[in-house]
Parts: C-alpha cells; structure tokens; sequence
C-alpha cells in the first residue's frame, strides 16, 4: 500500500499515515499453561513415583522399628525395600523425562509463534 501524505501546507505540517497489521492467534499462554497441566503421562509418573518413594520410606521405618525380626521377614523387607528404591527411580525419571518434553512441545510452539511474527514483519 502507498505511503499517504496528508496535507500539502507548504512543509509546514506533514503527516505519514501507515497501515498496521495485527495478527491473532488461536494460541495464547492460557491455552499454552493448560495443555502444560493436562499432560496425563507425567501427572500419572509423577504419581506412580511418590508412591513408590513413600513405600520406600514406608518399609525402611519398618526396617528401622522391628527390634528383633526374624530373617525370613528381614529377607523380604530388604526385597520390597530394593523393589520400591529401582521402581521409584525409574518413575522418577521416566515423570521427569515427560515433563521436559512437555515443556519442550510448549517452548517449540511459542518459538514457531515468534518465527511466524519475524517472517510476517520481514515481508512489509
């Protein structure tokens, strides 16, 4: 669109009028923050893994509170003790992995939104 100049005072005034151009996009951060809370992955590994730290913690007190267990009941303790250590860790990670992914999809979104912008502004 041509540049319009309004007022031909003689140089005194002049004016430039030009056009703005405003983009909408279906995605805003609200959208953004709630695609980030319903990752159900991660809430389900994060739960799965402060279970097994809270049986972990469970069956090292038990451990610590028997006076005189027997070694059958030691054995298995020790068993469900390892057990819950190995998973625990495993669903810690596994919750952390899927959270930075999570966040990743989110940062790659936000990212295209701004390259989007840039090429729109390299144009005019």
């Amino acid at each position: 669109m041509a540049d319009f100049k309004l007022g031909d005072t003689g140089g005194l005034v002049q004016s430039k009028i030009i056009p703005k151009k405003v983009t909408f996009y279906l995605v805003t951060s609200d959208n953004l923050n709630s695609v980030k809370s319903k990752s159900i992955l991660s809430d389900v590994f994060t739960l799965l893994a402060s279970l097994m730290w809270g049986a972990y913690l469970s069956v090292t007190i038990s451990q610590k509170i028997t006076l005189e267990p027997m070694e059958k009941e030691k054995v298995i303790l020790e068993t469900l003790q390892d057990v819950f250590l190995y998973t625990g860790i495993l669903f810690t990670i596994l919750a952390v992995v899927f959270i930075i992914w999570n966040f990743s999809v989110l940062s790659d979104i936000k990212r295209n939104e701004l390259k989007l912008e840039e090429t729109e502004n390299e144009g005019n």
